[in-house]
C-alpha cells in the first residue's frame, strides 16, 4: 500500500491475526504473547514497536460472579 499522509493527518491501519490454540492468560499462568509492528516507508524502517498481550475470556455472571477463561475467580 502506498499512501501520502499529511504531517497533521491521521491514517488508520487494521490487521487481523489468528492464534489457533492459544495459551490462555490466567492468574496462575500469566502467559503473554508479543506482537511486533514495523512501519516502513520507501523500504526504510520509520518506526517499530512491540506490544505484549494476553489471550483470555472474561464474563460477569449474576449467579457465578466473575469468570476468567470460564472458571470462577474470587
Amino acid at each position: 500500500m502506498n499512501a501520502e499522509i499529511d504531517a497533521d493527518g491521521d491514517f488508520v491501519f487494521s490487521q487481523r491475526m489468528e492464534i489457533p490454540s492459544p495459551t490462555l492468560w490466567s492468574t496462575e499462568l500469566p502467559y503473554l504473547y508479543s506482537v511486533r509492528q514495523v512501519l516502513e516507508r520507501n523500504g526504510q524502517v520509520a518506526d517499530t514497536t512491540t506490544t505484549p498481550f494476553g489471550v483470555r475470556s472474561i464474563c460477569f455472571d449474576v449467579d457465578k460472579g466473575f469468570l476468567l477463561n470460564n472458571e470462577r475467580v474470587k
